[in-house]
């Protein structure tokens, strides 16, 4: 696979920020909260795919890939103990 481009690169970077700050905003709600948090999450993401028109398969497949994107960064974060002290 081919070096991607600085724009390319920029696009990478943005979206694995994107995603660690909302691991963090998820991780900051009570432990019978982030559930829901991650489903208001997906439902945006499906929201904005159906708004610019991207469905089909490949959609529903980065829809998941994202959520478990997500869902591995707050496990991560939960054991590097980022969220000690809450319930």
């Amino acid at each position: 696979m081919p070096d991607p481009t600085a724009a390319q690169q920029a696009a990478i970077e943005a979206s694995i920020g994107s995603a660690q700050r909302i691991a963090m905003r998820i991780v900051d709600l009570p432990k019978d909260k982030r559930e829901a948090g991650i489903e208001f999450v997906r439902r945006n993401y499906a929201d904005a795919l159906e708004k610019f028109g991207i469905d089909g398969e490949q959609a529903r497949a980065w829809l998941e890939l994202r959520i478990k994107e997500i869902r591995s960064l707050i496990s991560e974060i939960e054991a590097s103990g980022g969220t000690e002290g809450r319930a």
